[in-house]
């Protein structure tokens, strides 16, 4: 697992041979959420929506 960002309470990280389709978790202290590279749709609904 790489965090490629972090800000405050809110981390962005990529996993290395993670499932399709191709995405990066955004992790806050309320949960996580994934997001679709392509189009950056929201795949699940963990993360603060403020930090979306």
């Amino acid at each position: 697992m790489a965090t490629v960002h972090s800000d405050r309470n809110w981390k962005i990280k990529i996993y290395p041979d993670d499932h399709a389709p191709p995405h990066f978790h955004v992790q806050t202290p309320e949960g996580e959420s994934l997001v679709e590279i392509d189009g950056l749709k929201v795949l699940g609904k963990g993360a603060e929506p403020k930090a979306l």
